[in-house]
């Protein structure tokens, strides 16, 4: 946690610090990553936001987070009114999810994660903050905040290639954070700004 908030805190100095955000994200991936596997992603068959999932926050690749005991209940009693409209609607989704070369949204945060209201104007939200009966996700995915994943891990070290040109690996490290999503939409690019596109769409 604490070399992912280094990683962090040095990328967003302009490139003052530019090699020890490199150096703290390289440990994670290398060292607790692909060594140790102390972290990594979510399984993909476990990310969903049905009312028994274990997973509405692919909290797996959470680094470290806040808790709110009752941020779940209070977040669902504000979300929906009475005549089924979204307070805090979601804007954007086919634009946000890309579909692959052959039409389809595989992303399973689009698939799984985003709900939708049955109201004739239909209006997405999300589903990660939804509450949960089921015993794990109402004692530690309810309450969670997160604020670090090892995704941001993954996509700090793409826009560090990336910045230096090396377009292939800035790649391989974006794509590998959206095939554990589910996203299997080919990336490719040739410039920083094409790069930067992909990543803000992440």
């Amino acid at each position: 946690a604490l070399l992912a908030l280094k990683a962090r805190i040095c990328h967003y100095s302009n490139g003052t610090y530019k090699a020890e955000a490199k150096a703290a994200a390289q440990e994670i991936y290398d060292t607790f990553y692909k060594e140790k596997a102390w972290v990594g992603f979510t399984p993909v068959e476990n990310i969903n936001a049905t009312s028994s999932s274990r997973y509405f926050k692919i909290s797996d690749d959470v680094l470290f987070g806040a808790y709110y005991k009752n941020l779940a209940t209070e977040y669902d009693s504000e979300l929906i009114g009475n005549d089924n409209t979204v307070k805090y609607p979601l804007a954007g989704i086919d634009n946000l999810f890309l579909s692959d070369v052959s039409g389809n949204y595989d992303d399973l945060r689009y698939d799984k994660l985003i709900l939708s209201t049955n109201a004739l104007n239909k209006a997405y939200y999300t589903g990660k903050y939804s509450v949960s009966s089921e015993s794990y996700v109402e004692a530690v995915e309810n309450p969670m905040i997160p604020l670090f994943r090892f995704s941001e891990v993954c996509q700090i070290l793409a826009e560090i290639e990336a910045q230096d040109g090396n377009f292939t690996e800035a790649v391989a490290y974006l794509t590998e954070v959206r095939n554990a999503r589910g996203a299997f939409r080919n990336i490719s690019v040739s410039d920083y700004n094409q790069f930067m596109d992909e990543l803000i769409l992440e």
